[in-house]
C-alpha cells in the first residue's frame, strides 16, 4: 500500500506547514510532484498539471490527502517490467549501471530544467 499522501502530511507538520493550504479543491497545489510512470518509456519527462493519475497509487494517496485533482506533477518514464505481474517489484529495483548512467546525464538535468521553470512561473504568478 503506498502512503505518500501520509508522508506528505508529515513533511507539512514537520515544517509547521498548515495542512489547509494543500488542500485546495480545483486550485492547482502549489507543490510540484515527481513520480515514476510505468507507461513511458525510460528517461522520457512530461509535465501535468492537471489530469488524470494514469492509475499511481502514490499520486492516489496524495490527491485522497489535498483533496484535490490538480496536481502539477513531472511524470518520469521507467518502462514497464517484460513480465507484468512483477510490477511491484520492479519499480522498487535500482537501475542498471547503463539506466544510471542515463539518468545522471540526460533525465536529472532535463528534469532540474522543469523544476526551476515550474518554480519561475509561481514565483510570476503564472
Amino acid at each position: 500500500m503506498n502512503e505518500s499522501g501520509d508522508k506528505l502530511r508529515q513533511l507539512l507538520r514537520a515544517n509547521d506547514i498548515p495542512v489547509s493550504h494543500f488542500q485546495t479543491g480545483t486550485t492547482p497545489v502549489p507543490l510540484l510532484f515527481l513520480h515514476d510512470e510505468l507507461d513511458k518509456p525510460i528517461g522520457s519527462i512530461v509535465y501535468k498539471a492537471i489530469g488524470s493519475l494514469a492509475g499511481h497509487n502514490g499520486m492516489r494517496s496524495i490527491q485522497r490527502f489535498v483533496q484535490s485533482s490538480a496536481l502539477p506533477r513531472l511524470r518520469i518514464g521507467i518502462d514497464r517490467p517484460a513480465d507484468r505481474a512483477d510490477v511491484a517489484d520492479y519499480v522498487l529495483e535500482p537501475f542498471t549501471p547503463e539506466e544510471r548512467e542515463m539518468v545522471d546525464c540526460q533525465v536529472a538535468p532535463v528534469t532540474w530544467a522543469h523544476i526551476v521553470a515550474w518554480a519561475e512561473g509561481m514565483v510570476k504568478g503564472v
